[in-house]
């Protein structure tokens, strides 16, 4: 389409039809509907599938909270119940529709690289360069922030257990007049918290901006290396263009890989938590639903 442009904006006969120029128009628009379509189709199967998801995790934890042993349930309060289905199960809802993302956008990547190849040749690889230094970046950052992520919901679950003490407590504490000292509990456990968001949102404006500017280093390294290793390189406005259009493929995925690589940590955090809630004991049923018609009544190992 820029080259039907190109040679046709100056008045020239450019040896095609002007409704090649409209074709291209026209199947440009067509495409950008035909995709708009199938994004949305995609979104809705993928979040009713998380809605089920974060329905069936609701419904267990809510079953294995009744059938808890006393064991168990000293190791899990109230509040720390609350946080599963709160936050550990809105995680699942959050994340799943995310999770082609990646393949996709790892896809994407290298196709936009494959055609920048064919427009650039080896200059390229320069640009690859800059992508491929950003990968033992994003393994320590994704490591970081997991251990960040799980050190969070630790100190979530800490705060909420003190806010449960306090309320359950409430009489006795104002009786003895002890507000200060469980207003210092409280705020201790909410600093810490606190603490931990704070570190969270810092790795995520690193992350964020390393991978929002990596696009543009990749552009730069690659133009500069095109035109400087051959007088004969040019850059001329077809060329440029779409380069710059594949390069802009590259900011997308560039920007949502580091988003979806902290929301599976977050996601792996979570899945840890409420697996380890699912195993813990349960009580010992003693009454059961005998399967034989003809008794009634039946008592085994019993001790009078």
């Amino acid at each position: 389409l820029i080259n039907f442009v190109d040679k046709t904006s100056f008045g020239s006969d450019c040896g095609t039809a002007p409704w090649v120029g409209y074709f291209f128009a026209i199947a440009i628009f067509g495409i950008g509907i035909f995709q708009s379509i199938l994004l949305q189709a995609y979104w809705k199967i993928t979040y009713s599938v998380a809605l089920r998801v974060r329905t069936v995790l609701l419904s267990l934890i809510y079953q294995k909270t009744l059938n808890m042993s006393l064991v168990s349930r000293k190791e899990y309060t109230v509040g720390e119940i609350v946080t599963l289905m709160s936050s550990d199960a809105q995680t699942f809802k959050q994340v799943i529709p995310s999770l082609n993302k990646v393949w996709s956008m790892p896809l994407q990547i290298v196709l936009a690289i494959y055609f920048l190849y064919q427009e650039l040749g080896l200059s390229v690889f320069g640009g690859v360069f800059i992508l491929v230094l950003l990968i033992p970046f994003n393994t320590y950052m994704g490591k970081k922030s997991q251990s960040v992520n799980k050190n969070q919901m630790k100190a979530k679950g800490t705060r909420l257990r003190r806010m449960y003490e306090l309320l359950n407590s409430i009489k006795v504490i104002k009786l003895y007049a002890w507000e200060r000292i469980f207003e210092q509990r409280v705020n201790k456990c909410r600093e810490t918290e606190i603490t931990f968001l704070r570190k969270n949102a810092i790795l995520k404006a690193i992350i964020n901006f390393v991978f929002g500017s990596a696009p543009i280093l990749v552009t730069l390294v690659s133009f500069s290396i095109y035109v400087s290793i051959d007088s004969s390189n040019v850059l001329t406005p077809e060329k440029a263009f779409v380069c710059l259009t594949l390069f802009s493929m590259l900011r997308l995925p560039m920007k949502l890989l580091p988003n979806i690589l902290t929301e599976i940590f977050r996601l792996n955090v979570s899945i840890a938590r409420v697996n380890a809630f699912l195993n813990c004991a349960d009580i010992t049923e003693y009454v059961g639903t005998s399967s034989n018609e003809n008794i009634d009544i039946q008592i085994k190992d019993g001790a009078f």
